[in-house]
C-alpha cells in the first residue's frame, strides 16, 4: 500500500486473491477510489478463483456495491459453497439476512432453516 501511496503503481499479479481483497479494503477506508476501482476489476476478473473466506470477507464490507452483486448471483446459483463452510459460521447478521432474501436462492427452505440452526448455535449466548 505504501508503494501505491509513493509511486502510484501497485502490483497484483502472481498475488493471491485473499491479498488483494485486504489491499482493496484499505483502498476503500482510504478513499483511493482509482486504485478501489483497479482492483475490483481484477477480482471480478478472477471470481473463479475466490474462496469461501474471500466470499464472507467481501460480504463483511458495506461498500463493494458491484462485488456483492455478483457474490449474490454466484451463491444464489451453487448455496452450498456458503453454507457448507466454516466461513459461513463467522457471517455478520445483516449479510446473513441479505443473503437469504434473494429472490432466487436455489435452497430448499427446509436446508435454509436447518443452515440457520447451525449458524445461530455458534453465536455465544451473553450471560
Amino acid at each position: 500500500m505504501n508503494r501505491y501511496i509513493y509511486s502510484g503503481i501497485i502490483s497484483v499479479e502472481n498475488n493471491e486473491i485473499s491479498l488483494i481483497i485486504d489491499v482493496i479494503i484499505s483502498a476503500d477506508e482510504l478513499e483511493l477510489l482509482e486504485l478501489y476501482q483497479q482492483l475490483e476489476e481484477v477480482l471480478l476478473w478472477n471470481i473463479l478463483e475466490w474462496k469461501t473466506k474471500d466470499i464472507v470477507k467481501i460480504l463483511q464490507c458495506d461498500n463493494f456495491v458491484n462485488l456483492h452483486k455478483v457474490e449474490i448471483d454466484l451463491l444464489c446459483n451453487n448455496p452450498e459453497v456458503i453454507f457448507e463452510s466454516d466461513d459461513f459460521l463467522k457471517m455478520e447478521e445483516t449479510k446473513l439476512v441479505q443473503f437469504l432474501r434473494c429472490d432466487y436462492l436455489k435452497l430448499e427452505e427446509i436446508k435454509i432453516w436447518e443452515y440457520l440452526i447451525k449458524w445461530e448455535s455458534k453465536i455465544p449466548i451473553p450471560y
